[in-house]
């Protein structure tokens, strides 16, 4: 004879979790140790196996999700760089076939590099940040630090640009052009990269949960890795 009883999902989670206990093994270590506390020393292996495969899957897939809304990002964004980029260089061909080359050296060559250097850091936090922007409000620490940082690069660059004005108007346009062709250059090819590296992460992704010991013998060992 059988007695089989049906619990409600709620109900049978109390169960489980009345018998289950995950502890720190050492402080500081990153392992877990998980032990269950049962009346069948068979079904006790699997209960654990069963929440260790459960919990590391959940793992994976958040980090998966994760790499999704970076690719997400980044789709919306490499077009827009890519025609941006076209334009720059449109603009830059269409002023040397008017002025020729324009011979660069000595300060305007400076401001040039500092520019350049400058504003590729602008936009790359722009980019962390409306990347972080989904997980963070505003008021989030993490968000005023790149606030922060934003407002001192932009303070950089207008003391440069200032600078540059003053230059002679041939060598201003020369300087612009080319700064926004490199720039913009440059930032494409680094988000291609990243986009590409991103797709080859999400199909290999193995979370940053690793499984020590599965035997059938509690306690088992969960190491969280960084």
């Amino acid at each position: 004879e059988f007695i089989i009883q049906k619990s409600s999902l709620p109900i049978a989670m109390s169960n489980i979790l009345k018998k289950f206990d995950a502890s720190e093994k050492d402080k500081g270590s990153s392992l877990l140790e998980l032990t269950y506390q049962g009346e069948n020393p068979e079904n006790i292996p699997t209960i654990l196996n069963s929440v260790l495969n459960i919990y590391k899957q959940q793992d994976i897939t958040r980090s998966v999700i994760d790499k999704d809304q970076q690719v997400a990002f980044l789709e919306k964004q490499l077009p827009e760089l890519k025609a941006d980029l076209n334009n720059s260089e449109r603009q830059f061909n269409q002023f040397r076939e008017k002025y020729g080359t324009v011979d660069v050296k000595g300060e305007s060559e400076l401001y040039l590099n500092q520019t350049m250097q400058l504003e590729i850091q602008k936009v790359q936090i722009q980019q962390k940040q409306a990347e972080l922007g989904a997980q963070y409000t505003a008021e989030h620490p993490v968000m005023q630090a790149i606030s922060a940082q934003l407002n001192a690069l932009n303070t950089k660059i207008n003391e440069v640009n200032n600078k540059v004005k003053q230059l002679p108007e041939i060598q201003r346009l020369y300087l612009q052009y080319y700064r926004d062709v490199e720039i913009k250059n440059q930032l494409y090819t680094a988000l291609l990269t990243t986009y590409q590296s991103l797709n080859v992460a999400k199909a290999g992704e193995l979370g940053k949960v690793n499984i020590i010991d599965m035997q059938w013998n509690p306690p088992l060992l969960l190491n969280l890795k960084d």
